[in-house]
Formats: structure tokens, C-alpha cells, sequence
């Protein structure tokens, strides 16, 4: 589906769970070390609810990477692609 696995939705000190709509503390502010948080591979939701909470706007996600497709029906189903990239502005 695109979203952050339960195992790693601790990526932000801000707001805990991002990622996954269906995680427990989904949206809570926590007081947490940064070291507690998980170094990540994101999937296609945190990533954006990641952008979100830190205050970027008007977010544009790209996709590339569709084995074995052609890598631009990666960005045809950017939930599933091998590589996200997004473009946004604070």
C-alpha cells in the first residue's frame, strides 16, 4: 500500500508513527533523542507525511524503477516503484 512498515515509523522528533495511518501513537508529539529515531528507507507515505511535518509545501513525487519494466512506469505507480524522489518547497 505504500506505507511506512510499523517497525520504522520513529524517523521524526516531532510527531511519532508517521507513515501509517494504522499505527498506535499515529500523530503524537513525543519528546524522544534524535538517536532514538530509526535511520530510514521510506516508503512512499512517510516520506511525504515525513515533508509534511517538517513544513515543506506543494510536494511533487516522482517515481523510477519498475523491474523488470521500462523505469518510467515507476512514476505510474510511485507507491510501488524501486525509487521516490520529491520536490518541494518550505
Amino acid at each position: 500500500m505504500g506505507w511506512q512498515m510499523f517497525s520504522l515509523t520513529n524517523f521524526s522528533t516531532l510527531k511519532q508513527s508517521l507513515g501509517n495511518s494504522l499505527a498506535i501513537h499515529k500523530g503524537e508529539e513525543i519528546c524522544m533523542y534524535s538517536s532514538m529515531c530509526h535511520k530510514i528507507i521510506f516508503s512512499y507515505k512517510g516520506l511525504i507525511d515525513f515533508c509534511k511535518t517538517i513544513g515543506f509545501k506543494n510536494i511533487k513525487v516522482k517515481g523510477a524503477g519498475y523491474h523488470p519494466l521500462p523505469a518510467f512506469v515507476g512514476n505510474l505507480d510511485k507507491r510501488h516503484c524501486h525509487f521516490i524522489t520529491i520536490k518541494a518547497i518550505k
